[in-house]
């Protein structure tokens, strides 16, 4: 319906032929009918001024004697003389009585202005009746006495058809010149201006359906000149720029398959890599119990039966099978946390924080601790990771404390988008993730971390301290790290020496 219409609108509009030819003919038109009417005019008051000049002439040949005054009488002849046709000619004495007279009067005499012809004064004046008639009053003056006036009433048939002929003249003339100038300016219009911005629209379109190629071939020094080679520029720095767009999608896309072969290459070797850690890990579980176990026999049995340096290599043997397998064990955790992760699903932190707290019961008697939390959210995760993650981290905070008695706190507060929090730490990096967040804190008052190792702590197997001064193997922060990866969020720490240490890990919140 909304086509329709505009193609009604389309329709009622003239086109730019037309509105140039209608700006130069309009003009033109009024023009030519002023002259014309002027024209007309004028040949209408020559015919009466030439009538009237033989009028005159006629008078002064009767006052010159060259005429009889009986030639009043002589309608033929005066017609002749006049070219007019002759109605009425009388001629009146100075008693105001008709000497000669010829033909009948159409009009009544004004006896007003027969006494101002006899008092010298020529009237002459037209009246309409059947016939348009000119009628005049003329003084004879014979010796400077007033003899007699001349009236006449001559028919202006003659002179309103060569009027009329002039004017089918002048109107012939002009239809002709306005035919002429149409078909001129129809013709300079389109050959000038239509064809051109023809051409333009024509480049328009093309250039619309992506044919940069294409140049306008106009050469003129004019404004539309200008134009068509303002438009050729700007044609071929599209062109350019079309071409540069192109091969910069083109790299672009060859950058992108690149970067897709090498993610899909990484997520195949991490894929490999865990199934490694994980079968490598657990096939050793079996030997490396058996030759624990055996030491351990070795040990219980043989103790005190040999000399001192073999209960030590026996000691030695134990201690070593028991780390090993430790961390074999840590190993195994560290690789299932992607492979083994359960759903994420609605976790109250509450909860979660209950389970810890039972978890470390016995570290926290031994050492004292006092650990304390704010409101805790429900947040959608891995509730058992979520156990692990908090219990590490806990944990550190037990175990690296200093002479005071260890207090922890732990909270969590809203956080407006991830990647707005900003940290000392230079361990964060950001999660691309749309997502609001919750940021949890684990804050302690313990020995604290030098800001130099704030990256290597998170790293497998990175020992900050000996394991007599401080147990474990150097992957409690890396399962952190890697548990709140696979849950969207980061994780980093402010700390200083001997002023405690916050560590600070967000998750998502995805409207649990």
């Amino acid at each position: 319906m909304k086509s329709e219409q505009k193609g009604d609108e389309n329709r009622r509009h003239l086109s730019l032929s037309w509105k140039i030819i209608l700006l130069t003919m309009i003009p033109f038109l009024l023009v030519l009918a002023a002259i014309s009417v002027l024209t007309v005019q004028n040949k209408t008051q020559n015919e009466k001024d030439l009538v009237l000049n033989r009028i005159e002439s006629f008078v002064n040949l009767l006052e010159s004697g060259d005429l009889s005054f009986e030639s009043v009488r002589e309608k033929e002849k005066l017609e002749k003389m006049f070219n007019e046709k002759v109605i009425s000619a009388q001629l009146m004495g100075r008693g105001r009585n008709f000497v000669y007279t010829t033909g009948a009067q159409e009009h009544e005499i004004n006896q007003e202005l027969i006494e101002k012809a006899f008092e010298g004064f020529t009237v002459n004046y037209t009246r309409q009746n059947k016939t348009p008639a000119l009628i005049s009053l003329y003084p004879i003056v014979v010796k400077d006495i007033i003899v007699g006036v001349l009236y006449l009433e001559l028919s202006f048939d003659k002179s309103n058809d060569r009027i009329r002929q002039y004017t089918m003249f002048i109107l012939l003339l002009n239809t002709s010149g306005l035919v002429i100038l149409f078909l001129l300016v129809r013709f300079l219009s389109r050959k000038i201006i239509i064809n051109r911005l023809e051409e333009l629209t024509d480049l328009s379109s093309e250039i619309g359906k992506g044919n940069l190629q294409r140049r306008l071939d106009i050469r003129s020094d004019d404004e539309l000149g200008t134009l068509a080679l303002t438009f050729n520029d700007m044609t071929h720095q599209l062109s350019q720029t079309m071409e540069s767009l192109q091969a910069e999608v083109a790299e672009r896309k060859r950058a992108e398959g690149k970067l897709r072969r090498t993610v899909t290459d990484l997520e195949h070797s991490n894929a490999e890599l865990q199934q490694f850690a994980y079968v490598a890990s657990h096939d050793l579980q079996e030997p490396l119990r058996m030759v624990s176990s055996y030491v351990q026999l070795l040990a219980r049995r043989y103790k005190g039966k040999l000399d001192s340096d073999a209960d030590d290599f026996i000691a030695f043997a134990v201690d070593g099978a028991l780390r090993m397998q430790t961390l074999i064990n840590d190993l195994l955790t560290f690789s299932r946390i992607g492979t083994r992760g359960k759903p994420f699903e609605p976790t109250d932190c509450e909860a979660v924080l209950g389970h810890v707290l039972a978890n470390l019961k016995l570290a926290i008697e031994e050492s004292g601790a006092v650990i304390t939390h704010d409101a805790l959210p429900t947040v959608m995760a891995d509730s058992s990771q979520l156990v692990q993650l908090i219990q590490n981290l806990a944990d550190n905070a037990i175990k690296f404390r200093g002479e005071e008695t260890p207090h922890v706190h732990i909270s969590a507060t809203r956080e407006s988008e991830i990647g707005d929090h900003e940290s000392k730490s230079t361990n964060h990096e950001l999660q691309t993730t749309n997502y609001k967040a919750w940021i949890f804190s684990i804050r302690d008052n313990g020995i604290g971390i030098d800001p130099e190792f704030f990256d290597r702590i998170f790293t497998i197997f990175q020992r900050l301290h000996n394991r007599e001064e401080y147990p474990g193997t150097g992957i409690g922060l890396a399962v952190c790290k890697k548990i709140v990866e696979r849950h969207g969020g980061r994780i980093w720490v402010e700390s200083e020496p001997g002023k405690g240490t916050t560590f600070f890990f967000t998750i998502p919140d995805r409207g649990s």
